[in-house]
Order: structure tokens, then sequence, then C-alpha cells
């Protein structure tokens, strides 16, 4: 089972999150108090163990003299998987459909069970079945109906109860009825031919029998799936894995029961590594250095390949080494070839050194399938590394889901900020939402958020008051090059105050008009009007980030209808040329000509046309070649097209 989406209702802060949709990963950010961390206490309590349990003390005090034990404290959506459903299927063929489930708890923490059930299964479904068996059993009853009528009542009302209330009202109604369906019987004989019989106690029993299988295939796809159900783990403290481990200590304590401690973490160190502790207790009472020593080698290997993946501030060596009974981690790098131990290296070297190997342990073992809760990960790390902590949280996702709070911005990925759910706090006073809508935070709560876009553009530092985003890089080449040999011909030419802002793609166009216009900036956009591009087009205005005359499609000026990228602008022959000078080493001579039956862009075009002949097409060589050879060119070898259509 997949989650899909929560809901966290009267619980401390949170009177209604609202649903909030995650996907492998998601990011809660706001401003402290703002719920990030009451949101994950909340779905730690939604699990079935002992300790999970929601308390009277957790309702919220403004709402105090409404307090209900049978209130929903967390509702929980999931969707199924091919497991989930063969599963299913075996209680009942007609369970094959069910795609989503919904769990609730509530403060008698008690779960309640919502599968996506076929129709004749949901609540219509049970009534028919009620109603149906009423009309079975009065038809059976006949004129005795009179004498059990309170018991059929009960009996059919108990249908909508489940199957144990079924049960007990079934029995009473069987012992109830049986002397007056007995009668039926014999009077049913004495009408016909002596060799008809018609039991109708049995066929009453039928009746009940059949609605009792109905109503326990129900009760029994719904205790599946709570069982299903993957477990919430919350993290607020990190453990820190130890270097050293006396091998015999830790035999004994793995022989001992369950590892805690300094015992456990080393047990995944070990696991990941596949070092064998039992193994090398042998090889070390037989004196068998050699072959200790080539595991030791080869899980040293492994887990500098894993640590390298995760840390690029530096390059790490890490080595095990074995002397009498101790088994020792030892860290070098570039810079320090002296081994130094693990213990003594920095708190956040080895915080991510530690959360990548427990995590890498655990979630492919007891914590697999998981969702994991991270409360405030890598607050030790600085902003690099948290960069690569981002990596490990997304590598992780193979085997669980992830929810993480932080109000770091080197902790929010601006290339996927679809993953980001804002924290903060309602307009009623001491309360809190959820939201993905982070345009339509206060400034504190999408803080992290702004920081996270501001960074990534002052690295390109293409941003001023008057901007013109745009989808990527050779955008910005080609209007800024035909831009100023406008100007120098004397002719329109952008304004020197707007600036250029490539951005990297049409999603991100979204985020950055929403940043710029959050810095009260004037911004105007402009997209190829392909799919993706009308897209965003249509999310910007329908949000109101910008008005439709502020978003612009490179089509508009030519035919609003087609599908266009900046390098349709451009005369097909002109165009054609450049992509000719700049492959003429991979076409050897060879001739670019495209079929009459082409894609609609040419950028498609050329990447199918030479992918045919097994080359790479990029266009950023031909925009390259295009801003050395365009502003040499005289004022009548350019060609009119693109002044024509520059005016526009």
């Amino acid at each position: 089972m997949l989650l899909r989406r929560f809901r966290v209702t009267n619980y401390k802060s949170i009177i209604d999150s609202g649903w909030v949709v995650v996907d492998r990963v998601t990011a809660l950010v706001g401003k402290n108090e703002s719920g990030k961390t009451t949101i994950l206490e909340a779905l730690r309590k939604f699990c079935r163990q002992d300790e999970a349990k929601f308390a009277p003390k957790d309702f919220p005090r403004s709402k105090s003299r409404e307090y209900n034990k049978e209130t929903v404290c967390v509702a929980v959506e999931f969707s199924t998987d091919s497991i989930d459903r063969e599963v299913l299927k075996e209680i009942s063929p007609a369970f094959e459909k069910i795609e989503t489930v919904t769990i609730s708890k509530t403060y008698e923490n008690l779960f309640q069970v919502d599968p996506s059930f076929p129709p004749e299964y949901k609540k219509e479904g049970v009534s028919k079945v009620a109603e149906t068996l009423r009309k079975g059993l009065t038809s059976l009853l006949g004129a005795q109906l009179a004498n059990v009528q309170k018991e059929l009542d009960q009996v059919v009302k108990a249908v909508s109860n489940g199957p144990n209330a079924f049960e007990s009202a079934s029995t009473t109604f069987e012992k109830v009825s049986l002397p007056f369906l007995g009668m039926n019987s014999v009077e049913q004989v004495s009408k016909s031919s002596p060799s008809v019989s018609i039991d109708f106690p049995a066929l009453a029993k039928d009746e009940l029998t059949k609605v009792k299988t109905f109503l326990t295939q129900i009760d029994q796809a719904e205790d599946l799936l709570l069982d299903r159900m993957p477990s919430f783990v919350y993290f607020e403290e990190y453990d820190i894995l130890d270097g050293k481990v006396n091998l015999a200590e830790f035999s004994k304590a793995k022989e001992a029961g369950p590892l805690t401690g300094k015992f456990k973490t080393m047990d995944r160190l070990l696991t990941i590594a596949g070092l064998d502790y039992k193994t090398l207790i042998k090889l070390n009472e037989a004196l068998d250095i050699e072959s200790r020593n080539i595991l030791c080698t080869q899980a040293s290997t492994h887990i500098t390949g894993l640590t390298s993946k995760y840390w690029s501030q530096r390059t790490y060596f890490v080595s095990f080494r074995v002397d009498g009974p101790i088994l020792a981690t030892y860290v070098t790098d570039n810079i320090e070839a002296a081994p130094i131990a693990l213990e003594d290296r920095s708190k956040g070297f080895k915080t991510q050194f530690s959360f990548n190997i427990i995590f890498n342990a655990a979630t492919q073992s007891e914590l697999k399938d998981s969702v994991l809760l991270l409360d405030e990960p890598g607050l030790h790390l600085h902003a690099s590394a948290q960069a690569d902590f981002l990596q490990l949280i997304e590598d992780l996702t193979k085997h669980n889901q992830i929810i993480y709070a932080t109000h770091s911005p080197f902790l929010i990925d601006p290339n996927h900020l679809e993953i980001v759910r804002i924290c903060r706090e309602d307009y009623q006073p001491g309360s809190s939402q959820v939201t993905d809508r982070f345009w339509s935070g206060d400034d504190d709560s999408i803080f992290p958020l702004l920081s996270a876009l501001g960074y990534q553009l002052s690295q390109s530092l293409f941003i001023g008051s008057d901007n013109l985003i745009l989808e990527g890089i050779t955008d910005y080449w080609y209007l800024g090059a035909i831009s100023e040999r406008l100007r120098e011909l004397g002719k329109t030419a952008l304004a020197p105050k707007i600036k250029l802002s490539p951005v990297g793609g049409a999603s991100k166009v979204y985020y950055m008009a929403v940043f710029m216009r959050g810095q009260k900036l004037d911004v105007v956009a402009l997209l190829d009007s392909e799919s993706e591009g009308r897209k965003v087009k249509e999310d910007l205005v329908k949000n109101r980030i910008l008005t439709k005359k502020r978003v612009i499609l490179v089509s508009e000026p030519i035919d609003p209808s087609r599908e266009m990228d900046m390098e349709d602008f451009f005369p097909t022959d002109f165009y054609l040329s450049l992509v000719q000078e700049a492959y003429a080493k991979e076409l050897a001579g060879t001739k670019i000509v495209l079929p009459l039956q082409r894609a609609p862009r040419i950028v498609v075009a050329l990447t199918e046309y030479l992918k045919q002949r097994k080359i790479e097409f990029h266009k950023t060589r031909p925009a390259r070649l295009f801003l050395d050879k365009f502003p040499r060119l005289a004022a009548d070898q350019i060609p009119p097209a693109i002044l024509e259509t520059s005016k526009n």
C-alpha cells in the first residue's frame, strides 16, 4: 500500500490541516511553531502499537469543551498495489477492484477502515442485502410473521452492524422462529403430495448464512487492509555510530536478544558492509590474518563507495581494521592521508555517515515499506552537505516514503518544489494548516522556500527590477544577441533595463515567477508553445501569479495554435545551416535534408533525424555558433524574417 494523502484534525494546534497530498518524498516547510512537528507526531500515533495512542490532553485547548472520544484525529488515504489486490481477491473476486482505502483513527484509538468497495459492498449495497433478507424471511414465515416480527426487525437491522452483531441477532432469530418455520413446513407438506417436503428452517438458515458470509467478507477485507497498512516511524534524534566494537562482547549481546544502543548501530554497519562478525572471530582465533584482511578490504571498498555518493565536500576512504577482539572504523580523505578514527571526525561527517549507514540498513530490513517521519534532519550539516543529504533521502525512497520537516532552505530542492508543503498559522489564532499552494503562505512560512529559489537565482545573477523569464539558456543567447544587433542597427530592441532570466525548463518558469512577484519585481514570462509551456501559462494565469498578457507563448506573434520553440523563429534554411556547420564533423559532408512529414518543431525534427544517424543533438551547439556569427553579419545578410519577427 502506498500513502497518497493524509488529514490531521483536532490535534494540538491543528484544527484541520486539510487533505495533504504526499509523494515518495514530501517536505514540510514553515517557521517555528507552525505545526511541522505536530503533523509528524500525529502521524506517528497513527499506528497500531500500544505506545502510539492519542490522549485527551492532545485535543486542542481552544475546543476542550467539544472533546469526544469518537473524534477522528488522523485520516489517511492509501492506494493498493497489485499484491494487495491479489490477496483481497482471495476473500472475494470482487475485491480485486479495490484501489484505495481510507483509514481513520479516533481519540478512542480505534481504527475506521473505508475501502473503495464495489457498489454492491458499499452502504447502499448492504442496505439492499438487508432488504432482500427481510423479503426472503417474510416469505418463508408467511402467516407466522407476526409471532417473530421483533426478532426479524432486529436481525435485519443487525446487517448494517457487521458480522458479529449479525451473528448474535441471527442466533436469536433462529431460536425463536424455528417452531413457527417448522409449522410452515408441516402445513406445506399437508397441502402437497406426500413425496414433497420443504424444509423451511433450512431455507431460512441458508438466507442467514449468505448474509453472514457477505458481511464476513467485508470484515475480512477491512482487517486485511488494516494489517497491511504501512507503519509510521518517527525520528527526532539520530543515532551516531560508534567507530569501535569488541567483537566478543557484540557476539554475546547478539545472542542475548534484541540489540540496543551502540551494538544496534554497529549491527547496521556490519550488515551494510557485508561483514560477518562470527567469521571475523573465527579468523582471529585461527590467526588467519590474510583472509581477515581480505574481508575487511572488501567491506571498506563498499562502504567507501556508499559514503562518497552522499558526501561531495571531500573524497573519503573508509577502512575497517581488526586488532585483537576490536573492530575499528577509520576514515582518511584526499587532504589528510593519515587514518583518523571515525569517532574523531567532525560531528557533521559522523551525522551524515551514521544516517547513511543506519537508514540504508534499516530500510532494507525492519523499516522496509514504512513511512519515515524525519523531524529536522541534517541540522549539523553544512549547506553543501545538506544538498548531498537530499540525494540520500531521494535514494531511500526505493523502499520507503519519507515525510520530513525542515526550515533549512538547503534541504529544499528548487528543481522539485512540487514536493513542498507549507505549514502556516491559520487565520484562527493558535491553529495551523498545511498547503501545497506555497505562494499563498505568509512571508515567514515561505522564507525557506524563497531562500532556496533566491539562492538558485543568485548563482546566475540574471535578475533585475524588470524581468523576462525564459525557459533556457539558448533562449537567452538568441534573444540577447538579436536584441543587441537590432540596437546597433538603430532598430527596435529590448529595453536595456529588461533582464533576461533563463531558469532551465518550463516548470521552473512558474516557480521563478512566484518568487519574483513575491519580491515585487516586474515580470513577463516567455514560453515555448508546446504542451508543457501551455500548461504553465494556464497555471500562472489561473493562480493569478501573472496576468494573461504577461505570459507569452513564442508562437503568438505568428500563429497562436502552432507548436513552436525559439528556434522556429528562424527561417528553416538559416537554422539548418547553423546545425550543418555545428555538426560538420559528425555529418562528414552529408547534407541535412528533413523529410516533408516531420514534427512541427524543428528541434524535435532534428533530434529524430540525427538520432537515426546515431548522432545526439544538443541545441546549445548551433546556439553557440549563432552567438559567434550573428553579431558579425552585415545588415543585408540578416534574414529579413528574423528582423520582421523580432518587431513583434
